[in-house]
């Protein structure tokens, strides 16, 4: 069965790969925008470079664009509309860097998490059992999650598209960053900024997202939104992504648990660094290829072939030791 699982995942990667190649214009994103990202203007930065311009950055996969990896989604982008590089940004996360470490040290009680998952008609996210992913699908978030926040923590994240709400939103795409805090805040039913909870607020979109400039960029799959735990994806981008529904599926997971991982505070992004393994060209990015939060998982290649290893391998959680040590280190109940 192993071996049967693993050539299946050689030949999921392949297609991707091959798929990408063939889909380059089809995507939307002109030659310019795949310059933008492969020309040293930090690939984290999926959404926008603006870090390399010093006025922040987000990130965003663009599976038209294998050398463009940046942010499975806008790694931080800062409300409401301009984009902050994840290396640029300044702001902790206010109520997420919760740290894996027991109790956070102090002996205070741990607060529980809560994800909630929102979608709009035609934007409905992947759910069930996934051979690919070795189970459940939304299972490997949950268990990345406890894995820089804590096992010992209550977790409610929904798995079945009846644990979601389905939206009715009153704007159309391509979707800012401002339109998108303002979806959160009409559907959101957890504050983030509870002192009692943990919160993460995930809304699927029929559509693209829409850089400070006006631009549409089609090759964004999710943005992660500064400190405020709310999370975009883009459900045209991950549908782009691979002709086989099972590597579009666990891509999809590769993307949560990336921009969890930044809102949660990595990589120095509110949780300190234990040991130096920040690749601070890319942003908030971590330096081991073999960590969801290395910068060219981003790119749609790389992703695949990151995601076909983790399976080969029987890993499912996707960060590095560095990560989960700085996650220990900046424990908070």
């Amino acid at each position: 069965m192993k071996s049967l699982q693993t050539t299946l995942l050689v030949i999921s990667a392949l297609t991707l790969i091959s798929y990408s190649a063939c889909s380059s214009t089809d995507t939307g994103a002109n030659e310019d925008e795949q310059t933008q990202t492969s020309d040293g203007s930090d690939a984290s930065d999926v959404s926008d470079s603006d870090s390399a311009d010093g006025s922040g950055s987000g990130s965003d996969i663009e599976p038209s664009d294998p050398s463009a990896s940046g942010d499975v989604g806008d790694g931080n982008l800062q409300p409401p509309d301009d984009i902050l590089d994840d290396s640029s940004s300044t702001s902790e996360p206010t109520n997420t860097n919760a740290g894996s470490e027991g109790n956070g040290g102090d002996g205070a009680a741990l607060r529980p998490v809560i994800v909630e998952v929102d979608y709009v008609n035609g934007a409905e996210p992947y759910v069930g059992i996934s051979p690919i992913a070795g189970g459940d699908l939304w299972s490997l978030l949950e268990e990345n999650m406890k894995g820089i926040l804590s096992e010992e923590r209550d977790y409610t994240i929904p798995k079945n598209l009846d644990e979601m709400d389905n939206i009715a939103i009153s704007v159309t795409g391509p979707f800012n960053s401002a339109e998108i805090l303002t979806i959160a805040e009409q559907s959101r039913q957890v504050a983030q900024t509870s002192s009692d909870v943990i919160s993460y607020y995930i809304v699927y979109l029929d559509g693209y997202f829409e850089r400070h400039n006006g631009e549409e960029a089609r090759g964004v799959i999710g943005v992660s939104i500064g400190d405020t735990g709310v999370i975009a994806m883009f459900k045209p981008v991950i549908e782009s992504m691979s002709l086989l529904s099972d590597v579009r599926k666990f891509s999809e997971q590769a993307v949560l648990v990336h921009e969890i991982g930044h809102a949660a505070g990595l990589v120095n992004n509110g949780f300190p660094l234990v040991s130096a393994h920040q690749d601070e060209e890319n942003g908030r990015h971590c330096d081991n290829n073999d960590c969801v939060m290395y910068w060219a998982n981003e790119g749609t290649v790389e992703l695949a072939n990151f995601a076909s290893t983790q399976i080969a391998n029987g890993n499912r959680i996707m960060f590095d030791q560095n990560c989960i040590d700085d996650a220990v280190a900046g424990a908070t109940p």
